[in-house]
């Protein structure tokens, strides 16, 4: 089975998924303006449809296409809820100097922007959905994210320092993506309660944040 799209700004993406264009072939369903999956065959057509939703369900986030290049546009990223999980709307991402880095060089280290890349790591938000074994979180808390997941069975997170594992997979370091973008599912364990005086931007990451960490 065989497919392609017509051009539109945002399929790069998803280019991966097809062949090169054919000729004669059908328009199946317009999915976006300027945006239409053709299929060689009416019996291809329910498949080339589902194509269509899957792209249409993609969030829109900020991403680094390599050094000096950014687009807004739509992009995979992971949107299973595990049952220690939760879903969060950002509502605040802060720009870090590795941000700015990343765009400016395309590396930190051996950090090497080899693919596109959604940036942000500094974030605070809104949990609008909570795996089933989540117990410390609900359903419109506002809350502020650890940017750094490490193996909860490493030796530096049962010691209580987990940010110094070496295995820590770190939002906006490729090749993990950030969270510049309209959702992002994150563990709990790692997700933590705002107190409502603060607004969003006052959340861990950002001068304010640390005052009220501190006083």
């Amino acid at each position: 089975m065989r497919f392609f799209l017509s051009r539109h700004p945002q399929l790069s993406v998803i280019a991966r998924y097809f062949h090169p264009p054919f000729s004669r072939l059908a328009p199946v369903k317009k999915t976006l303006p300027g945006f239409a999956i053709f299929c060689e065959d009416s019996k291809s057509r329910l498949a080339s449809l589902r194509l269509g939703v899957r792209f249409w369900l993609m969030q829109e986030a900020l991403v680094l296409e390599r050094k000096g290049e950014l687009a807004l546009r739509k992009i995979e990223l992971p949107e299973q809820l595990g049952p220690h999980d939760v879903k969060v709307a950002i509502q605040t991402v802060g720009i870090c100097a590795s941000d700015v880095h990343y765009y400016e060089y395309g590396k930190i280290g051996p950090f090497v922007v080899n693919a596109p890349m959604v940036l942000g790591h500094e974030a605070a938000g809104v949990v609008v959905e909570v795996g089933e074994q989540v117990k410390n979180l609900k359903k419109g808390d506002r809350v502020c994210m650890e940017p750094g997941i490490p193996d909860p069975n490493s030796r530096a997170a049962r010691l209580g320092i987990y940010n110094l594992d070496p295995a820590v997979r770190f939002w906006a370091t490729p090749p993990v993506h950030g969270c510049l973008t309209g959702t992002v599912i994150h563990p709990a364990a790692y997700t933590f309660k705002l107190p409502d005086r603060p607004l969003y931007g006052s959340g861990p990451g950002s001068p304010q944040g640390v005052i009220d960490q501190l006083t």
